[in-house]
């Protein structure tokens, strides 16, 4: 059977199955030539990512991003990935960048956050997991990264806090 017939089928199934009462009307529900993709696309970028074909990944999160340049998840998860990669600069970029578009997004924080520390910005760190912290005080990972920061600046017993609020949160 051809692609777009099983796909036809997949989106009638549901409405003749659920009678009436659907909720969506079938014409939003068929597969039409040029509709916007963005979730398939974004999944199958994330599917990419998790089974480590890194290149594979960026390139579908970049694709999406000339599409789409104002989607913090996409600026988010390609910050993430330019970090894995070592591409550090791309990384601070595209995670400030998710910041600038969801100021409270306390997963973005800790990820900027975590991104200067590991590029060596301890104190720049250090200051992105405490607006974090201010957001979301029991963000166990905010804490964590926060404490393991605190650490590597010597500054050992106020460190101390955060890791107990991260082992209480977790």
């Amino acid at each position: 059977m051809l692609r777009s017939h099983r796909r036809v089928l997949r989106a009638l199934l549901p409405m003749v199955l659920s009678g009436c009462a659907g909720s969506q009307s079938l014409t939003d529900r068929l597969p039409m030539p040029g509709r916007d993709r963005y979730s398939e696309q974004l999944l199958a970028a994330r599917m990419a990512e998790q089974s480590g074909e890194l290149l594979r990944a960026r390139k579908s999160y970049e694709e999406l991003l000339k599409r789409h340049p104002d989607k913090v998840d996409l600026h988010h998860r390609l910050g993430v990935l330019c970090q894995k990669s070592g591409d550090e600069q791309a990384a601070i970029s595209h995670l400030s960048r998710a910041h600038e578009l969801s100021p409270t997004n306390v997963e973005v924080l800790c990820d900027l956050g975590y991104s200067h520390y590991l590029q060596g910005k301890t104190e720049q760190a250090v200051e992105v997991f405490r607006r974090a912290q201010q957001i979301n005080p029991s963000h166990s990972r905010t804490q964590s990264n926060l404490g393991i920061a605190l650490i590597d600046m010597g500054e050992i017993s106020t460190a101390m806090t955060p890791l107990r609020q991260s082992m209480r949160a977790s």
